[in-house]
């Protein structure tokens, strides 16, 4: 009996180890509220609220765990920044400017709850994402709500697409009118300059995903961000 019990309490852990929320019912609600140019009907969305609720409370209810690999995590903490940012949108719903909420710090505002524990979402993006798992096209996957915002993608993030969706949302963004890019001068997002300590050298980042070729003495000027809702 005792043999059974030890062998039940080592499948419930292991299943609690390798459970993964239901990336299939993330990506329908993504494909069915945001189109594939990134546009998003706020007011349908409100209307469906509790639709984006369930979605939040299947990350809520399989916390990540600590043998998951890289990529399993990234693809959940982007999703539950995306949808929180989404729900924060929704619930403030009609307003101009992302920096009118809560003083200009939704940012700390502590709304997460994953498990037992409550995130911020500055806690998210720093603490987990860029200190432990370092990637610096996280940059063009994480949605702000604002015009100058990369877009919301209208898929959901998963372990196995982690990858094309960085490099197709990264390329997006910067060929988009949020940069003005040419050989000799480019006037970037201040993206680039918040986080430039993750892009290292802006200009060889840049050239990676740029149609144009930037010289490497080139000037760099950093745009205002338009905080106003997309």
């Amino acid at each position: 009996m005792k043999k059974i019990i030890f062998i039940i309490l080592i499948i419930s852990s292991l299943q609690t180890i390798f459970a993964q929320p239901n990336y299939k019912v993330i990506d329908a609600f993504f494909k069915k509220h945001i189109s594939k140019s990134g546009k998003i009907d706020y007011v349908f969305l409100k209307k469906n609220y509790i639709e984006l609720d369930k979605t939040l409370l299947l990350f809520a209810q399989n916390p990540p765990q600590d043998a998951w690999h890289r990529n399993e995590k990234l693809a959940y903490w982007i999703n539950v920044y995306n949808l929180q940012m989404l729900k924060i949108i929704v619930e403030h719903y009609p307003f101009q400017n992302m920096l009118d909420l809560y003083d200009g710090k939704l940012w700390q505002v502590k709304c997460v709850k994953i498990g037992t524990k409550t995130y911020c979402l500055d806690e998210i993006e720093h603490d987990i994402i860029r200190k432990e798992l370092k990637e610096p096209r996280i940059h063009f996957a994480f949605f702000t709500g604002a015009k100058s915002s990369p877009i919301l993608l209208n898929e959901a993030f998963t372990p196995a697409n982690m990858n094309q969706h960085f490099e197709t949302l990264t390329k997006r963004y910067i060929v988009s009118d949020n940069n003005q890019i040419s050989e000799r001068k480019i006037i970037v997002s201040p993206i680039f300059k918040w986080y430039e300590s993750d892009f290292k050298e802006i200009i060889t980042f840049i050239n990676r995903y740029s149609t144009i070729k930037i010289q490497k003495d080139a000037e760099v000027v950093f745009a205002e961000y338009d905080w106003d809702l997309r």
